[in-house]
């Protein structure tokens, strides 16, 4: 195609139209051939390859934040890097509530960028977006905003009901295993400590939580403690409650039986039963 440029002066200039871009196909390499006729007639002509690229990069992708979408205490005091991928060369801009911040697109095609813990909001459920400009000024559209949950403050203890109904352990009970029950957030992970043995469970919607123990994994007889706490969706965990089990595992003796002389007083069927120890 050939276009009349605009003079002024010594310059020239020309601005395509949309369609004229259109025109001009495929985002690539293209030649500007420009021609000039001077006042005495001599026609002068000058090349120059470019690149032409119209199309935006995609909308950048945008990783799990914290590993989980959330962001307890400790990782607020911390700091929280956000991390994704676009296009090469391009930068990324990255909204979180009020906050934006850009990074370039690295040679791999990943972006980093870090908040520092002044820069996040305060608790809640926070939006954060990104988008993408490429090195020509054509920018992606907007990620449709995430819902992240900024969340400091650890939930409480959680309770621990009477194991086995009495909090003792006996022989058949250690036997058979037990189950240690308690209260907590819903959907909180729980976390067992009873002597060198740790499991971890979720309680439930209604926060109830059960974890089970072979008679393996209970320690020696006598008076034993075991911890629980429970952490939050965000990742903050409450301080440890402490539960206190008496384990009696030992069967005692035979009973004695001293010698009685006059045994005509028991029931017929306990003196038969008697006879044999005198």
């Amino acid at each position: 195609q050939k276009f009349a440029a605009n003079i002024v002066g010594s310059e020239w200039s020309y601005v395509l139209s949309a369609a004229e871009l259109a025109a001009l196909g495929a985002d690539g390499a293209k030649t500007i051939d420009v021609e000039a006729v001077l006042t005495n007639s001599t026609t002068v002509t000058s090349s120059r390859l470019v690149s032409l690229k119209t199309t935006p990069p995609a909308i950048p992708t945008l990783d799990a934040i914290s590993g989980d979408n959330g962001i307890s205490a400790a990782e607020k005091a911390a700091g929280v890097t956000f991390t994704g991928r676009s296009e090469l060369g391009s930068t990324v801009t990255l909204k979180l509530g009020s906050i934006s911040k850009e990074a370039l697109v690295d040679a791999t095609g990943i972006w980093t960028i870090r908040f520092l813990n002044t820069e996040i909001p305060s608790d809640g459920s926070v939006p954060v977006s990104v988008s993408a400009k490429d090195a020509f000024g054509n920018a992606s559209a907007l990620t449709i905003p995430r819902l992240i949950q900024i969340d400091t403050v650890a939930p409480g203890k959680p309770t621990i009901l009477p194991v086995t109904g009495d909090n003792f352990i006996s022989p058949a009970e250690k036997a058979a295993g037990i189950q240690i029950q308690g209260k907590a957030e819903a959907a909180a992970t729980i976390n067992l400590t009873f002597g060198s043995v740790k499991r971890t469970t979720t309680a439930d919607a209604s926060g109830n939580w059960s974890v089970g123990l072979l008679g393996a994994d209970l320690p020696s007889d006598g008076k034993q403690k075991f911890t629980v706490t429970q952490s939050d969706s965000a990742g903050n965990e409450s301080e440890a409650e402490t539960g206190e089990v008496t384990i009696d595992a030992n069967p005692p003796a035979k009973p004695d039986i001293l010698y009685c002389q006059d045994l005509s007083f028991f029931p017929g069927e306990v003196l038969s039963e008697l006879k044999q120890y005198v």
